[in-house]
C-alpha cells in the first residue's frame, strides 16, 4: 500500500528526487548503450551532419544536441548521450516541484508507480528525437513560470524568455504550453514584462524566421497543410481516442488529473495544458490522422495533477495494480528495444543495423539511392559511414533528403543500387532482411535525377476550380544547375514536364504532360481540362524520363485547390 508522505516530514534538503532522477538516468544509460537506433533517430543524426537553423520536418535544436553529443561519444550512446542528460533533468524538475507544490518530502512508492509506468516518460527520457528535449524544456518552462507568478523581475524574465524560445525551436508543438499558460491566466496581460518577454522570443527565434522565409515557409506548410490532411474520417477520431485511453492509464491517469480540484494559479496552468492538449488533437482528428505521441506534451502536467490527486485520496488496490501493470509492460518495452524481441511499428520494426550490412554488401561497391523512405537511407550513412541519397515520389511526401542537393549529386551519372519496398519491374530482386522489412533493388547504370536542382514555381494552382473546366497554368523553371547542365537538359527529347493531381480522399490520380523548357526566361503555360470528379486536389510538378518510373517526384511546392 502506498504510504503518503505527511506535510510534517517534509525537508528542505530532501535528496529524493536526486535519487529519482539518478535511477532514471542510470537505466537510460544502460538502454541508450546498448539500443540500436530505433527508427527516427538516424534521421535526426543525418540532421546533425547538416546544421542550419531549420528543417523541412521541423526546428533545429534536436539536430544541435545530437551534432554536440557525437562529439563526446561514438555509436548509438553518442547520438542519445545529451538526451538522456536532459531526461534527467525532466524527471528531476518534475519532482522539485511535486515537493513544492505539497510541501511534503517526495513519495519515491508513487513517484515511480507513475513515471516508471508512463511509456512515453521511458521513451522519451532516453530517445533522440525533438520530444525528449521538448519534455525538458516544458519542465523548465513550468518551473520558471512557478517563479514568475510570485515575481516578475529580470532574473525570472530573462530565464523564463529563453526557454519559451528553446522549447519552440525544439518542437512547434511548443506554442500549445505558451498558448494554454496564457489562456489560464489572462490577467497576466496586464503585466509589462509578459510584453518584454513576448519580444525577447520573438528575437531570439528571428534566426528560424528568416530561415523560413528564406525557404518558403516550407516547414509551417508541410506541417499544417501537407503533412496529414485528409478530411473527415470517422476512424481518426475513434484510432486517436482509443489510443489516449490506452495510453493515458488505461484513462484514471487522465480523469484522475482532471477531477483533482487545483488549489492554486500555478495548478490552474497545469490543468488547462492537460485538458487543452487532448481537446486540441481530438478537434484535429476530424481533419487528419494524429501520432499518438503528439500528446506527449500533456504528459508532464497530467502526471503532476494526478499525483496531487493521489496524495489528497488514496488510491484504490485495483489503480495500483493497473500502475503496476504499467510498469511491467514498460520494463518489457525496454528489453524488447534493447533485445530487439518484437517489433513495433514506427519505433524498431527495420532492424537498421542488419539492413545497411546487408544492402552495402548487396551494392557491391555502387552507391545506394532509396526510393519513398527517409530512416533506411540515413541509418546506412549512420552504420556504414557511406554517403547515399533518397528519392521520393508524389504518392509518398518530401523529406530532408528533398533539400541535400550535395548528397543527390554524388549520385548523379554513375551506377547505383536503387531500393524500393516494392518491385519496380519485373528483374528487381527481393531482399528479406531478418526480423525487418522486405525491399527489391535494381541496379541503373546511369542514374539521372532532379529532385534538388529543379524547382518549378505556379501562381494559379489555388483557390476554387470548376469541375471539368480548362485552366491555364502558368508556370517558371528555376534550375540550379551550371549553363552546360541546363543545355544538356534543354536537348534531351526524353525528359518532359508533368504536372500530377491527386484527390486527397480517394487518391485517384491525374497527369498532365508537356515539353520541358528549361531554358525559358519568361513564364511558360500549361493548358489542362480539370477533372470531373469533385473534391480537394494536391497540386504538384515532377520533372520525369521517358521509361524511368523511379522518377515523378517533387518539384514544386504542393499546391491545393477546390473544385467544385
Amino acid at each position: 500500500m502506498i504510504k503518503i508522505a505527511s506535510k510534517k516530514h517534509f525537508f528542505i534538503n530532501n535528496k529524493t528526487p536526486l535519487l529519482v532522477a539518478g535511477i532514471f538516468l542510470f537505466i537510460n544509460l544502460i538502454q541508450a548503450y546498448f539500443t540500436p537506433l530505433l527508427n527516427d533517430e538516424s534521421y535526426y543524426w543525418l540532421y546533425s551532419n547538416n546544421l542550419q537553423w531549420g528543417y523541412f520536418d521541423h526546428p533545429p535544436f534536436i539536430a544541435i544536441l545530437i551534432k554536440f553529443s557525437t562529439q563526446i561519444f561514438p555509436l548509438e550512446i553518442g547520438v542519445r548521450f545529451i538526451n538522456v542528460l536532459l531526461g534527467a533533468f525532466t524527471i528531476f524538475i518534475w519532482c522539485k516541484l511535486i515537493e513544492q507544490e505539497t510541501k511534503a518530502i517526495l513519495n519515491s512508492k508513487l513517484t515511480f508507480l507513475l513515471l516508471g509506468g508512463s511509456l512515453f516518460i521511458n521513451l522519451y527520457t532516453f530517445h533522440a528525437i525533438p520530444d525528449t528535449p521538448l519534455l525538458f524544456f516544458e519542465a523548465l518552462f513550468f518551473w520558471l513560470y512557478s517563479k514568475y507568478l510570485k515575481n516578475d523581475q529580470w532574473k525570472t524574465v530573462i530565464p523564463l524568455s529563453i526557454v519559451i524560445a528553446l522549447l519552440i525551436y525544439t518542437k512547434y508543438h511548443g506554442v500549445l504550453i505558451v498558448f494554454f499558460t496564457l489562456l489560464s491566466n489572462l490577467k497576466i496581460l496586464k503585466r509589462k514584462s509578459a510584453y518584454l518577454i513576448f519580444a525577447l522570443v520573438l528575437a531570439l527565434f528571428t534566426p528560424h524566421i528568416y530561415w523560413l522565409f528564406e525557404n518558403d515557409f516550407q516547414t509551417i506548410r508541410f506541417q499544417l497543410f501537407e503533412r496529414t490532411a485528409s478530411g473527415f474520417k470517422l476512424k481518426n477520431i475513434l484510432s486517436y481516442v482509443g489510443e489516449q485511453l490506452g495510453l493515458t492509464g488505461p484513462i484514471f491517469i487522465l480523469l484522475f488529473s482532471i477531477l483533482y480540484k487545483t488549489k492554486n494559479q500555478f495548478q490552474k496552468t497545469l490543468k488547462y495544458n492537460t485538458i487543452g492538449v487532448f481537446i486540441f488533437f481530438l478537434i484535429n482528428s476530424f481533419r487528419v490522422n494524429i501520432n499518438a505521441y503528439w500528446t506527449v506534451i500533456a504528459w508532464f502536467p497530467m502526471l503532476f495533477l494526478c499525483y496531487l490527486y493521489f496524495t489528497e485520496n488514496k488510491p484504490k488496490k485495483s489503480y495500483l495494480g493497473l500502475l503496476i501493470f504499467n510498469i511491467t509492460l514498460v520494463i518489457f518495452l525496454r528489453f524488447a528495444f534493447l533485445f530487439e524481441w518484437n517489433k513495433i511499428a514506427h519505433f524498431n520494426d527495420r532492424n537498421l543495423k542488419v539492413m545497411a550490412a546487408t544492402l552495402k554488401k548487396e551494392a557491391n561497391g555502387d552507391q545506394l539511392v532509396f526510393l519513398n523512405t527517409f530512416i533506411e537511407p540515413a541509418a546506412y550513412m549512420f552504420y556504414e559511414n557511406e554517403k547515399c541519397f533518397s528519392i521520393n515520389n508524389v504518392f509518398y511526401k518530401r523529406t530532408q533528403f528533398n533539400y541535400l542537393d550535395t548528397y543527390e549529386n554524388l549520385v548523379q551519372n554513375k551506377p547505383v543500387l536503387l531500393v524500393a519496398k516494392h518491385p519496380l519491374n519485373k528483374v528487381a530482386k527481393k531482399i528479406d532482411i531478418p526480423n525487418g522489412k522486405t525491399y527489391y533493388v535494381n541496379r541503373i547504370e546511369n542514374f539521372k535525377s532532379y529532385y534538388t536542382t529543379i524547382n518549378v514555381k505556379s501562381s494559379d494552382l489555388y483557390g476554387i476550380k470548376k469541375s471539368g473546366e480548362n485552366l491555364t497554368v502558368n508556370y517558371t523553371v528555376d534550375a540550379d544547375l551550371s549553363s552546360e547542365e541546363k543545355h544538356t537538359i534543354a536537348n534531351d527529347s526524353e525528359i518532359y514536364l508533368q504536372l500530377n493531381l491527386i484527390h486527397t480522399e480517394t487518391k485517384k490520380f491525374y497527369s498532365y504532360k508537356t515539353s520541358f523548357t528549361i531554358l525559358a526566361k519568361d513564364p511558360t503555360h500549361l493548358e489542362i481540362k480539370l477533372p470531373t470528379e469533385k473534391g480537394k486536389y494536391n497540386c504538384v510538378f515532377s520533372i520525369n524520363r521517358k521509361n524511368y518510373n523511379y522518377l515523378n517526384g517533387f518539384n514544386s511546392l504542393t499546391y491545393s485547390i477546390d473544385i467544385e
